[in-house]
């Protein structure tokens, strides 16, 4: 989902309501604790050179039960956050606290968004003869240029 999607989304809500892959809720007294832009360069597998920038959403639950963000209020922050710092219409994540900070994509759904697990693949598979492994294998190695 992109920013604009996920503003467009929040414009038609009333509640706000995330659930994630497993069906669990993050608690709705969450707080919107970063929303911002993260840029990456990274050199793959195969030796080619990318970047990525992505908008994230930082959520985080704390004890202050009567806290509640309504999907206006979260609106009105992207707006300004979005001019402060030109955010485009990229790709959104969602960072989630539980065993650790995890990373989700989000979705929308009739009754707010869904957090769904990020997977890693290799990128130049073309390039190292790798294809992904059955999961009883140890590794992806075996015999790619990659490795």
């Amino acid at each position: 989902m992109t920013f604009n999607q996920f503003k467009s989304h929040l414009e038609n809500l009333t509640d706000l309501n995330i659930t994630l892959f497993d069906g669990r809720n993050v608690a709705p007294h969450f707080h919107l604790t970063e929303l911002g832009i993260t840029e990456r360069t990274t050199v793959d597998c195969g030796g080619t050179l990318r970047s990525e920038r992505r908008v994230v959403l930082q959520l985080w639950e704390a004890n202050d039960t009567a806290h509640r963000l309504s999907p206006q209020k979260l609106l009105t922050i992207a707006n300004k956050i979005q001019q402060q710092l030109t955010i485009g219409d990229e790709e959104l994540e969602v960072e989630y606290q539980n065993e650790t900070i995890g990373r989700y994509a989000i979705t929308a759904t009739a009754s707010g968004f869904e957090l769904a697990p990020l997977h890693t693949d290799c990128l130049a598979s073309d390039v190292c003869g790798v294809t992904k492994p059955a999961k009883e294998e140890a590794s992806c190695c075996g015999g790619g240029g990659c490795c």
